[in-house]
Formats: structure tokens, sequence, C-alpha cells
């Protein structure tokens, strides 16, 4: 993918309510994303963190962010469970999520979720660019990248089209871009 689109590749999974990079690949650009195996970052400012978050029931995510203070890291990250739900329902829809500027300035994301054989979500891949290099048409090029890319993945992993939560598909961007 990294070949394909030019730009910073990392592949993510949930612990508790933050997210941890497990693998990224920098893309070849001179002014790229650097993403550090290992790092956590508050699960609810982050494209692939709501992605993974979406596929928690309501009662699972009202546990989790019970009586929790909303970390900021920009002016436009989320700051409440409301704005998180309603990030969350897009999430649901669309089969996958974005992060514009809310965990870093200058910086958008899109992520799509991983599944495995079981039809259940074990990690999200995202693609990171820097605004400059961000267009609308840009956004839809690598979002149906991400999109095709994580559905290989998850198909490898034993992933049958169709298994997972109902709703949330990483078809549905495809058949709503025609």
């Amino acid at each position: 993918m990294v070949e394909e689109c030019a730009e910073t590749v990392k592949l993510v999974v949930l612990d508790g309510r933050d997210v941890v990079y497990l693998a990224t690949q920098e893309g070849p650009q001179s002014v790229r994303l650097v993403a550090l195996v290992g790092t956590r970052l508050p699960a609810h400012v982050t494209a692939v963190g709501k992605v993974l978050l979406a596929h928690l029931s309501d009662t699972e995510l009202a546990q989790l962010y019970a009586s929790y203070d909303f970390p900021t890291r920009t002016p436009n990250s989320i700051s409440n469970f409301s704005s998180l739900q309603e990030n969350l329902r897009f999430a649901r829809e669309h089969g996958y999520a974005y992060d514009h500027e809310e965990s870093s300035l200058g910086v958008n994301c899109v992520a799509a979720p991983i599944y495995d054989h079981t039809g259940e979500v074990i990690a999200a891949m995202s693609v990171g660019v820097p605004n400059h290099r961000m267009t609308t048409n840009r956004l839809v090029e690598l979002t149906q990248l991400l999109l095709d890319y994580a559905s290989q993945l998850s198909r490898t992993l034993g992933w049958i089209e169709g298994r997972g939560v109902p709703g949330y598909s990483m078809n549905h961007y495809e058949a709503s871009a025609r």
C-alpha cells in the first residue's frame, strides 16, 4: 500500500481507551508522518481508534468512558462522549473513520478495520497525510485504497465478507461512491 499511495501506513490495536501502534511503514515523501512502534495515543483522537471503538457495544463504550476526562491534543480533538458517539456512528455506517487534525495539527488520517476469521475486529490500519498533500479527491482515493487493502488483509486472516458487525462493511464506501 505504501508503494501505491506514497504515504505512511500504520497497523494499530485497541488497548482500553488507547491505541497502540504495532507496525508502521513510512512513505517515501520528504515530508512524512512518523509513528513509532509502541506509541500509545488516546483512541478518541485517532481515526484508527474510532474504527476500533465503533465495534464496541453502547454498554461497553459507556463503561469505558464513564467519568472520563477527554484529553485533547489539538483544538479539533473530540472532547466529550456525545461527540465521540457521533463519530462512531459515522464509522459504523461507513466502515471507515477520519481524523481531521484531531491527534496532530496539519495531519489527516483515514482508517479501516481488520477482521479475523471469526468476523471480529482485531486491529485497524490507517494512512496519514500532511494537509498540504490532502485534497478532497486524494481523500476519496486514499479511503478506497485503504478499504481495499484492509479487506485483503482481513481475507488473508480468514475473514469472509459479511461476517462482523451488521451494517459495518468495508465495501460501503465503494457502493456510496457510485
